[in-house]
């Protein structure tokens, strides 16, 4: 099946970075892939993302093995990727313009092909809950990315994750708790 057959899922965000900056976060996550790697491969820079680069995440093991085809690019405007492994075979498809709900902002829309394990559930009535995780994780990932570029913007710190907050709450709860108040 040739990914144009794929089902898509398509999510469309207004973030608060420009188009260059959110263009500038996908070429840099791609080429952090390939220039991690230690085996001495050339590093590849910006100028070298074109359509048909062939980029892999430098394993040898079959079941780790990930590579990247850039199919698309199209400076501050388009970028799509296919990614090839034993478990994904898609392609995500990300479209940059300039927002009109946020000023000087970005409006990003995300296509992606949906994960065969979820498109070819053998009992269909879960299908709709894979296809709600893909689009959950989708949206995930673009907003986190935006809220971490406003809080360095604005010189803040990160918020506790679910857990650290949780502990902190069992705590204040059980020295509140030990504290009785007398009458």
């Amino acid at each position: 099946m040739d990914n144009k057959d794929k089902k898509t899922l398509t999510i469309i965000r207004d973030l608060s970075a420009s188009p260059e900056e959110f263009y500038n976060h996908l070429i840099d996550d791609l080429l952090v892939i390939h220039n991690k790697r230690e085996t001495g491969v050339k590093q590849l820079k910006e100028k070298d993302v074109k359509k048909g680069l062939r980029i892999s995440n430098g394993e040898t093991d079959k079941y780790k093995k990930t590579q990247y085809i850039v199919d698309e690019v199209v400076k501050n405007k388009i970028l799509q990727v296919t990614v090839k492994s034993v478990a994904l075979n898609g392609y995500t498809r990300y479209e940059l313009e300039k927002s009109e709900v946020k000023k000087g902002g970005v409006k990003v829309t995300v296509i992606e092909t949906v994960p065969d394990s979820v498109s070819q559930t053998k009992v269909k009535a879960f299908q709709p809950f894979g296809e709600m995780i893909t689009l959950s994780r989708m949206s995930k990932s673009i907003m986190d990315w935006d809220r971490k570029q406003i809080m360095a913007k604005n010189g803040t710190k990160e918020p506790p994750t679910f857990y650290e907050a949780s502990k902190k709450l069992t705590s204040f709860f059980t020295v509140f708790k030990g504290k009785k108040k007398d009458n």
